[in-house]
């Protein structure tokens, strides 16, 4: 690396952790604030032993998250590519 080099740096902002201050909206962007909607819905439906609610709202939380994960990595750091979305 010489001084006329550029170098770029690629990382993943936190979010700020949502409190129970309703007025606090969450560090993602609004069109999958529903998502974390099907979430609770999900875990809600789940405690009281509704199954097929608890499958229905999994497979909507399911949807939003590959769709956030594909927003997230398409073109929007600056680059010429796409980041393809994995999970460990």
């Amino acid at each position: 690396i010489t001084s006329g080099d550029t170098v770029q740096i690629h990382y993943l902002k936190k979010t700020k952790k949502l409190t129970t201050t309703l007025s606090d909206a969450p560090d993602i962007p609004k069109q999958f604030h529903d998502g974390l909607v099907s979430r609770v819905l999900e875990k809600l439906y789940a405690r009281k032993g509704m199954m097929n609610e608890t499958a229905y709202w999994k497979n909507e939380w399911a949807t939003m998250l590959k769709a956030a994960k594909q927003y997230e990595g398409r073109h929007r750091d600056g680059s010429e590519y796409s980041i393809k979305q994995h999970s460990y």
